[in-house]
């Protein structure tokens, strides 16, 4: 139960949001007590209360794994708060205690990984478990601010998203951030942008699936949250601002375009590259680290024309029944040809021979930002793309 000696305040307002996400409706049975640092178990039939949820990289060794955390927690004497891993959960119960929410999920120590069946419901319903958060906390472990560096990112946005041709009339739309500011705030502004955070499998959908985001940097310095830097964060994704602040539901997205923004992400297992999509493309698929990435991608195509048939002539299937292959066609797609698949209209230029055309998954998501079009209550995206139009720029060529 919470502990209640010390008077409660007003839940922060952004809780109302919450039972907005009713999609996804997997909470997690195993939250951490944000006071006193142990686990709360919860069964199949208990009341969830509100928990805030942790983003963040895995930092190899530095972790602190569901039996350590039992340890800890039955003995404070044993000496494993050194870790930077357990650092890191202390001050993200801090920032949950501030905000007045007693629980919070961490998912190096909350997911038993030695219980398979457990760290696969896990898997599966970890969506679920970013959407029905409070809210959702992003530690950014490469991301820090010198001390006279004070400005909030929060404050330069507000003259960002005054400027430039912002539309959504149906017209193409521009993010509006050619006129950045410069000095110190776009020295820090760009160490923020090139955080690998933006570059991993799984926080694409831990950014999409909270109803609010908080970034903060290594030192827990707040730096904003999604809604305020939206337009930043649509700039390094290729996600419409729209869909980043919840404007229009994830499910409004075309398929094929929520596939665009994993276009780059890495995992470091490489099957999950394939797993790290279930929540985007709203599928459920037992997760089998046993299979190697090929199969992992089969399956996935499997389940998700099962759910959307009409893509089967986009994978390259003839119907319905073909999906039953060896999913070589969204495994060519989204990791073999990467960005190459994606730079036509024409559906042969996604299984032709050939590299990548030059583009970086990162300036590919910039330009799908770019050409992201409004209609009918939902967003669509046009590939026109074409290799001669960008090039790839040489160590010879300098920047000012």
């Amino acid at each position: 139960m919470p502990h209640c000696a010390t008077p409660r305040l007003p839940i922060p307002s952004y809780t109302a949001t919450m039972d907005h996400k009713t999609e996804h409706t997997s909470r997690p049975h195993r939250l951490i007590n944000t006071r006193t640092l142990t686990f709360a178990e919860f069964h199949e039939n208990d009341v969830v209360p509100p928990y805030a949820i942790l983003s963040h990289r895995w930092i190899t060794f530095q972790e602190i794994t569901f039996e350590e955390f039992q340890l800890v927690s039955a003995d404070p004497s044993v000496n494993l708060k050194y870790k930077p891993g357990y650092k890191k959960i202390s001050e993200a119960c801090s920032k949950a205690q501030k905000d007045n929410i007693d629980f919070i999920w961490v998912d190096t120590c909350c997911i038993n990984q030695a219980d398979y069946d457990e760290s696969a419901r896990d898997i599966m319903g970890m969506y679920g478990y970013y959407a029905n958060a409070v809210v959702c906390y992003v530690y950014m472990v490469d991301v820090w601010r010198w001390k006279h560096l004070v400005h909030d990112l929060e404050k330069e946005i507000v003259e960002e998203e005054t400027s430039g041709p912002l539309q959504w009339d149906g017209k193409i739309f521009s993010t509006g951030l050619e006129e950045e500011t410069s000095g110190p705030l776009r020295w820090q502004r760009g160490m923020f942008e090139d955080s690998e955070w933006f570059e991993r499998g799984w926080t694409l959908q831990e950014l999409l699936a909270p109803s609010t985001v908080v970034f903060f940097d290594r030192h827990f310095n707040r730096i904003g949250d999604k809604g305020k830097l939206k337009l930043t964060v649509a700039s390094l994704t290729g996600i419409s601002p729209a869909v980043i602040d919840g404007t229009i539901p994830l499910r409004q997205i075309e398929p094929r375009t929520r596939m665009a923004w994993a276009i780059g992400r890495k995992t470091t297992k490489p099957q999950d590259r394939a797993y790290c999509l279930l929540g985007i493309l709203d599928v459920s698929l037992e997760p089998n680290y046993s299979e190697d990435i090929k199969r992992a991608f089969a399956r996935l195509q499997s389940v998700f024309l099962d759910t959307h048939p009409e893509q089967a002539e986009w994978l390259g299937n003839k119907g319905v029944g073909d999906h039953d292959g060896d999913g070589a066609n969204l495994y060519s797609i989204l990791i073999r040809k990467g960005v190459d698949a994606f730079v036509n209209n024409s559906p042969a230029a996604y299984h032709s021979e050939g590299d990548s055309s030059g583009l970086s998954p990162r300036e590919f998501r910039e330009r799908i930002a770019r050409t992201t079009r409004i209609h009918g209550g939902g967003l669509s995206t046009s590939y026109y793309l074409r290799r001669e139009q960008y090039h790839q720029t040489t160590d010879d060529e300098s920047v000012d």
